[in-house]
């Protein structure tokens, strides 16, 4: 999760390209680290949950993450007629970071990740 949510920052540098083939690299890098993202999250469930509630966890993660990409989808709709599509690219870096703090900040707290 760290790794892709790191790799997200070269993306967010799209509208900063010299070039088409340095802007579709970063679209490319984008792509693979989003994927790594999910690889990675969706697996989470099963490690952090109890197996009675796997399921559950997932089905409620998975509507979360729907609902979350309908409402961001409409947000960067509206706005990139009027600010364009830098701005989307440096906000999915930016949520992906976020998110990987957030996560981090979760499973640290959480007792069943907890050695002893």
């Amino acid at each position: 999760m760290s790794v892709g949510a790191l790799c997200m920052i070269g993306p967010a540098c799209i509208g900063l390209a010299a070039s088409p083939g340095i802007a579709i690299t970063l679209f490319c890098v984008g792509g693979f680290a989003h994927q790594m993202l999910n690889g990675a999250l969706i697996t989470l469930c099963s490690d952090v949950f109890e197996s009675r509630t796997v399921a559950t966890a997932s089905g409620m993660a998975g509507s979360a993450a729907w609902i979350g990409g309908m409402l961001f989808t409409y947000t960067i709709g509206k706005s990139a007629d009027v600010f364009g599509y830098d701005p989307l690219f440096v906000a999915l870096a930016a949520f992906d970071l976020i998110g990987a703090v957030v996560l981090w900040t979760v499973l640290k707290t959480n007792p069943k990740t907890k050695t002893n």
